[in-house]
């Protein structure tokens, strides 16, 4: 005996077609969504701005790094050097990275200003008397006729989403950013705060030529601490330690980049093609 697929009467799917799109309106009305959208992107704002602090921190203790003249012979010029060449990479990533998240925070901006512009009641008036509308197209015969359907369909579906795309997009980016993206975002922040305090921790504890300039005015004290400081200070290890830093900067830097354009930019975009393509579906039928 083979399966047979209900056949819904055309009354029922009118009343659930306009039960639909009353739950739209009504989401859309209500607000929450609105609220929900808002409070996530003054969330990441704010984080992008920390954020954003925190690399022009790490930038600045680079670059006062970069220009350290290490004190000790013969060898100070060679290290010099490498210091140079060592941080240049991770600097200009960090500099990059400046870029990224000012478009981040742009994007961010450009969202929250479109999601209030969604809660300005001449869209809700548009979106209400659309609604209506459409329902009355849906269940009186005499406005199906001419080109009137395509008409108060297409008004009804770019009233909707004028007034639910942001909110949605917002909404789901937020839900996506909780479950996949917070953790990460938190922990490489974390890490390149720790890695600043650790790299100008580094770069006080390299002796610079100012300093050797004045103990060699006492020349006794510079004389009986000369042997110490060249025991206990390992050049070859500092700078492989300060290369182990850059590196792990430069990964944290680049898993920060990778966070920020997926969520501030390419989620929103990608959220907004779908909800457009579901607006270039044909229309429903009649």
């Amino acid at each position: 005996m083979s399966a047979t697929t209900p056949n819904f009467s055309p009354p029922l799917k009118k009343l659930g077609l306009t039960i639909f799109i009353l739950w739209l309106a009504i989401l859309a009305w209500e607000g929450g969504l609105n609220e929900q959208g808002g409070a996530y992107i003054d969330r990441i704002f704010k984080q992008a701005l920390t954020t954003f602090a925190v690399a022009r921190t790490l930038n600045g203790i680079i670059s006062v790094a970069q220009g350290t003249k290490l004190a000790v012979e013969p060898t100070g010029v060679g290290v010099n050097f490498a210091l140079g060449e060592i941080l240049d990479p991770v600097n200009d990533l960090i500099e990059r990275f400046s870029w990224v998240m000012l478009a981040s925070t742009t994007s961010l901006g450009i969202q929250k200003l479109l999601l209030e512009m969604t809660g300005w009641w001449g869209m809700q008036v548009l979106l209400l008397g659309s609604v209506l509308l459409f329902i009355a197209r849906l269940w009186l015969p005499l406005l199906s006729r001419w080109n009137l359907p395509f008409f108060i369909d297409k008004l009804l579906l770019l009233t909707l989403f004028l007034n639910l795309a942001m909110p949605v997009i917002a909404s789901l980016s937020s839900q996506v950013f909780e479950n996949f993206i917070e953790d990460k975002q938190r922990a490489s922040v974390s890490a390149l705060e720790q890695k600043s305090r650790e790299l100008k921790q580094l770069g006080e504890s390299i002796p610079s030529k100012e300093e050797e300039v004045q103990k060699k005015n006492w020349r006794d004290k510079f004389s009986a601490l000369w042997g110490d400081m060249r025991s206990s200070l390992n050049f070859e290890a500092e700078i492989e330690q300060l290369k182990e830093k850059s590196e792990e900067i430069a990964e944290h830097v680049v898993d920060l980049i990778v966070v920020f354009v997926l969520q501030t930019i390419l989620l929103p975009l990608l959220l907004l093609w779908f909800l457009l393509r579901i607006i270039a579906l044909p229309s429903s039928p009649k």
